[in-house]
């Protein structure tokens, strides 16, 4: 059975409100949740869309829907500053201000998924 990434979402909301390391652990996980739902809308709605295990699957999947117009950019441009906050939760020592990335990650996060939802 494959695995629901919307099962990330679930575990980055129980981290919400935590310390430092499950707040950086739940935008991790809400990004991951996104952008494989996100991976997954593009290949069952886009017949062009053939996902590269040689390329780097974020850039590939934001870039697609960069390129696709209106409501479909807006997910790309939202992907890509989801995947800057993740970033900056994994790897940056010193985040001014987390609370606001957090809840900005879950707002992003929460638009995404709506507009993915109206993909028919």
């Amino acid at each position: 059975m494959a695995f629901d990434w919307g099962d990330y979402e679930t575990l980055a909301e129980s981290l919400r409100n935590g310390d430092e390391a499950s707040q950086r652990s739940a935008i991790s996980r809400l990004y991951y949740s996104v952008l494989h739902r996100a991976r997954i809308k593009l290949e069952s709605t886009d017949s062009n869309f053939i996902f590269s295990e040689d390329k780097p699957s974020h850039q590939q999947v934001w870039d697609t829907y960069l390129r696709k117009g209106r409501t479909f950019n807006s997910i790309g441009n939202k992907g890509k500053q989801l995947k800057k906050n993740r970033e900056m939760a994994d790897y940056k020592s010193d985040i001014k201000r987390l609370d606001d990335v957090v809840e900005e990650s879950f707002q992003t996060a929460k638009t995404i998924l709506a507009y993915l939802n109206q993909i028919q």
